[in-house]
Order: structure tokens, then C-alpha cells, then sequence
């Protein structure tokens, strides 16, 4: 029997268990501020001022509409303006209309760049819009916002590492709320590329991804035990042509409202998978946890909160073509919350259960909204791969060597988790899994491996010190590093047996006589930095990897 925590109360209704057709209760929406976070736009007050009249004498400044557009010279660029007197020629609603003037620039790069493009400075005094059009001035825009930020006015815009692409026109609409004009200052200056929009991986049988922080509506939902209610999100999937091992999605880690930023590493998440039930999530088919070291994706959602990628495997896989899968954070302790993240590139069919009711999510127009989730026919983490992917051993062979490989390349520092999970026909294992932890940083103790007196490499001189100690005659190692709640002479350790022993010493006069490739370390207490192959342990004795 599978007992869902989730359900607080007595009635049935909720989640289903022990494989148990659910007898849902549908709700209409939840208005706790702990169910999401999204940009819902601001209940912003209707202009009230003066309709605008178009002034002539303005407008044969130029840059009243695109055929008469400002050029942008060249970057930086900065330029005073007003756009009282001017012509409403143009609009976009990102989210709020207007009536308001606009004014016209435009930027043709002679390379692909980036750009920053903000009102937020200088003589600007009103409330702001800016958009921009690609090539020809008409919908859809190329880019838009309304209120970016509140300096030096309560709501101005900017548009941030917008990319232009060599040879195209770009024209940048100086725009206003609703109706309102007045006095602007705008800069425009070379970026940052933006990192590239998240995708699930290359051969998902199942691709959702996420709304970038620049469309018109995104969210994020919570679904975690650290709240109260528990909320748990479902999506559904369809057309699977292979067994599941692997699933992928985007969310937030947040602290509790009022939301702010935080990170949990391993994130711990139990995922179910459901048959469909008429449209809902049925009963239950598989139950998994599975801690997955988050990855940022460097785009930022409020201008301040980053986005993670989460990716872990399905172990044992599930043969499983089309249902439900609920994703829920489960780490211990329950002070950051993880909410999942919005796409609109499914069915728009998602539910959100809020501890009474089932609740489809939906955006600010009352559509329908996916989430973000990729379904693997293989799953394999980018920084972990074996030598050896698939074979077979004779019955009475000895044991085949696999070599697991960490790669740290465009890893940030922090400690990573994983595990490699083999799929076998042994009846009373069939699923081994061999749990993985990966340190990137400078990590490890500080010692040369086979250096016993410290002198900062191994030499003959160290045989002799480690005979003296072992006699009884001289000093231990200095160096030493913490070992299964003790010390460990590592510097002494010659032969990688995670022990300081007379055995090290025959090993390093082995390897000065030419008998050993390599001085081993243990693979429990690495030198700072590396140091030399790690020895493979097999039971008490340390081995040299052939070829290391």
C-alpha cells in the first residue's frame, strides 16, 4: 500500500492510494498567496490626465513614427526626448493598452549583439512603455515592457539583453500608460547574451519547457510538503514509445511568502505516475524518490529569482505510455518550497491540489496552463558517465571493471549527487544502484601522496622515515586527513589502502625500483588538487588500474 501524506482530511477525496481509483473534489482556485508566484500584473490605476494632442511643431523634430525614426548611431547610445505632442502611431498591450505618443528609434547592428535598453534614468517623469519591432513596424513585437522598475519614476521600462541579429532594423517605440506622456531619458548599451532558452534534452519522448521571464504571463506552482496545505501539482503526458528512466523539469526554489531565494542541495522530490481517470489523475501506478542536485539556468523571473533545472533518474524504468505524474519536494528541513514551473506547450490540463480540492491552474485570462516536464527514454547526468553501458559476464566469469568518469567542466562549486543504475536479470537484485557524490572545489587534504616526511615529494628519504616511525623511532606523517571519524597518515598511504602501514612502504620501494606505475591516495581522503590515480579498493587491497 502507497500512503500518501498529503491528505489532512477525513474525507475520500484526494490523492488516490494503494492503487485506488481517487474521488476527486474540483475546485475553482486557491487565493493563498503560498499556491504560486507569477507575474500577474498590478491593479494599476486608469490615466486620468489630459487626452493627447499632437503638436506640429514636435513632431517635425523627426522620430514621430518608423519612416522618420531617430537612428542609433552607434553604443553607447543616450538621448533626452519627450513624447508630449507626438502621434499615437503605435501599440502593444504587455500587459496594460494606451493611448499614449510615441516616439521612434532605430538600431541596425552591423554584428549579432546585445542589447540593454532602459527609461530608467535621467529626466524620465512619467509612466513609461517601450516596445520594439523587428524589420516592419507592425504586430507582434519583438520585444515589450510597461514596468521594469520604479526609478526615477514609480513605472518606467527597460528591456534587458535583448539580441539583435546583423543587418535587421530594430525600431524602438518610446510609448506611455494608458495615456499618459512626458519627458524621457533613453540609453542603450551593449549586453550580455542571455542564456540560451531552456529545452528539454536532445531524444525526451515528452517536451514541455518552461515560460521565459519575458513573456506575457509565467508562473510558478507550489508543490511541496513545506507548506500547509501540501500542495502537489499533476501533468499529463501522452504517446510514450519507450519505458520511462528518466524525468526533467524547471522550478523555483523559494522561502515561504513573502517569496525570497533559496537553495536546496541535494532537492529531495518523491514523483508518482497515475493512470488517466476521465481527464484526472487515477490511480496509482509507480511511487519514486529521487534527490537531484538543482541547476541554474541563469535566467532570472522578477528580475530576481533564478530558475533551476532539475533532471533525475527512474529507477527501476516504468513501461508506462500516457497518465499523469505528480512532482513534490519532500527535503527535510522544510524551510525552502519548490514550485514548479509554467509552459503553454501541452494540452493546457494541469491541477494543483490544495488540500481540498483539485484545482486546474490556469493563467491570468482563465487559459489553461501546462507544466514544464521532460520524460526520458534513457537518463544519464551531464557531469557522471561509465566506460561501460551495456554487456553480459558468463556464469563463473570474474567481475567486469567499469570506470565512472566526473566531469567538472561548467560546474560552479558546490557538491553534486547522483547514482549509476543497472537494469540486470538477477532475481534478487535486479535494479542495483551505486550511489554517486561529486565535490567540485577545492576540496581534499593537503599532502603529495607517498611524501611520509612532509618535504613536499616522494624521494627514498621517505622509505626511510616511514621505517623509522614504524620502529618506533621517529614521527608519524605530518600530514593527515579526517578518516571514518579518526585520522588517516594520507602523506604515508603509498598504496591507495586507505591505511599507514608497513605494506606502503614495500609498495614505494617497488615503485622506485620501477614495479609500480603510480603511488596510489585513498579515495575517501584526495589530495587538494588531485594528486594521481585513485586506487580501486577490493576489499582491504588497493589495485592499480591497467592503463591509469
Amino acid at each position: 500500500t502507497i500512503d500518501n501524506p498529503i491528505l489532512r482530511t477525513s474525507e475520500p477525496v484526494g490523492p488516490a492510494t494503494g492503487g485506488q481509483a481517487p474521488n476527486w473534489t474540483i475546485g475553482e482556485g486557491s487565493n493563498s498567496p503560498d499556491a504560486k508566484f507569477a507575474n500577474t500584473p498590478e491593479d494599476k490605476a486608469p490615466y486620468t490626465g489630459e487626452p493627447n494632442v499632437p503638436d506640429p511643431n514636435i513632431i517635425l523634430q523627426g522620430g514621430d513614427d518608423c519612416a522618420n525614426a531617430t537612428v542609433v548611431t552607434g553604443l553607447p547610445y543616450t538621448d533626452d526626448g519627450t513624447i508630449v505632442g507626438y502621434t499615437d502611431d503605435y501599440e502593444e498591450v504587455c500587459p496594460y493598452s494606451s493611448t499614449s505618443p510615441d516616439v521612434v528609434y532605430v538600431f541596425t547592428p552591423t554584428e549579432d549583439i546585445p542589447i540593454d535598453i532602459t527609461l530608467c534614468l535621467g529626466t524620465t517623469d512619467y509612466d513609461t512603455k517601450l516596445f520594439v519591432y523587428e524589420d516592419v513596424c507592425e504586430s507582434p513585437y519583438y520585444a515589450c515592457n510597461d514596468d521594469a522598475c520604479s526609478d526615477p519614476f514609480l513605472f518606467d521600462s527597460e528591456l534587458i539583453g535583448m539580441v539583435c541579429y546583423a543587418g535587421h532594423d530594430y525600431y524602438i517605440i518610446v510609448d506611455g500608460y494608458g495615456g499618459d506622456a512626458g519627458n524621457y531619458t533613453i540609453e542603450i548599451t551593449e549586453g550580455e547574451m542571455p542564456p540560451p532558452p531552456p529545452q528539454c534534452p536532445e531524444g525526451s519522448m515528452f517536451s514541455q519547457s518552461p515560460n521565459l521571464p519575458d513573456a506575457d504571463y509565467w508562473s510558478f506552482h507550489t508543490s511541496d510538503i513545506g507548506t500547509d496545505p501540501d500542495y502537489l501539482c499533476y501533468e499529463n503526458f501522452w504517446d510514450l514509445t519507450a519505458p520511462i528512466e528518466g524525468i526533467g523539469f524547471w522550478g523555483l526554489d523559494l522561502g515561504l511568502p513573502p517569496w525570497s531565494e533559496c537553495f536546496e542541495d541535494p532537492a529531495v522530490f518523491e514523483v508518482i505516475f497515475y493512470e488517466d481517470d476521465a481527464g484526472l489523475p487515477g490511480a496509482v501506478v509507480a511511487t519514486y524518490t529521487t534527490s537531484i542536485t538543482p541547476v541554474p539556468t541563469g535566467l532570472l523571473y522578477a528580475g530576481v529569482y533564478e530558475m533551476n533545472w532539475y533532471s533525475g533518474p527512474i529507477n527501476p524504468p516504468l513501461d508506462f505510455a500516457a497518465g499523469w505524474v505528480s512532482i513534490q519536494g519532500i527535503s527535510d528541513p522544510q524551510d525552502c518550497v519548490f514550485l514548479w514551473a509554467s509552459s503553454y506547450d501541452g494540452d493546457a490540463l494541469a491541477y494543483q491540489w490544495d488540500g481540498s480540492a483539485l484545482v486546474q491552474l490556469l493563467d491570468d485570462n482563465s487559459n489553461g496552463l501546462d507544466l514544464s516536464l521532460c520524460i526520458l527514454p534513457s537518463f544519464q547526468l551531464p557531469w557522471l558517465s561509465i566506460d561501460i553501458s551495456t554487456g553480459s559476464i558468463p556464469y563463473g566469469d570474474p567481475p567486469i571493471d567499469i570506470t565512472a568518469t566526473m566531469d567538472a567542466t561548467d560546474l560552479e562549486e558546490g557538491t553534486y549527487t547522483g547514482s549509476i543504475n543497472f537494469t540486470t536479470n538477477d532475481p534478487n537484485n535486479p535494479n542495483p544502484t551505486v550511489p554517486v557524490t561529486f565535490v567540485v572545489g577545492e576540496v581534499g587534504c593537503d599532502y603529495v601522496p607517498g611524501d611520509a616526511n612532509g618535504d613536499g615529494s616522494p624521494a627514498g628519504n621517505d622509505v626511510t622515515y616511514s621505517v623509522r616511525y614504524f620502529k618506533g623511532l621517529g614521527d608519524p606523517p605530518p600530514d593527515s586527513c579526517p578518516y571514518q571519524g579518526g585520522w588517516l597518515y594520507s602523506a604515508g598511504d603509498a598504496n591507495g589502502s586507505c591505511s599507514y602501514s608497513g605494506s606502503d612502504v614495500t609498495f614505494l620501494v617497488a615503485y622506485f625500483k620501477g614495479q609500480n606505475p603510480e603511488i596510489l591516495y585513498c579515495p575517501e581522503t584526495p589530495p587538494a588538487g588531485g594528486g594521481g590515480p585513485t586506487a580501486i579498493i577490493r576489499g582491504n587491497k588497493a589495485v592499480v588500474p591497467k592503463n591509469q
